[in-house]
């Protein structure tokens, strides 16, 4: 699975580029997006994060922000950030609230 961002935000669509959802794509969608969200990642899969990059909040680089009521529904899967930050960061109205 590819770590790509949103292509067009907030247009109510998960898809990268190449129309492909990707977890990124998702709490990039969900933050951009009104009201709670859920994103239900594939059973056992692993989730790499790939792009490279630190100190913003738009999830685009590094951790994925999120920034709106977002459940995500684990089924075993794992999310690594490869040691170069944290796998989330989740912000409050631009505040830092809690992190894992």
């Amino acid at each position: 699975m590819t770590d790509t961002s949103d292509a067009r935000q907030d247009d109510g669509r998960c898809a990268d580029a190449n129309r492909r959802c990707s977890l990124r794509a998702a709490v990039q969608e969900a933050n951009a997006t009104r009201g709670d969200d859920e994103i239900e990642l594939r059973r056992g899969a692993t989730y790499v994060l790939t792009r490279a990059g630190a100190g913003e909040d738009a999830a685009e680089t590094g951790d994925l922000d999120v920034t709106s009521e977002l459940s995500i529904e684990g089924n075993g899967a794992s999310v690594d950030a490869g040691g170069s930050d944290r796998a989330f960061d989740v912000l409050a109205d631009g505040e830092r609230r809690s992190s894992t």
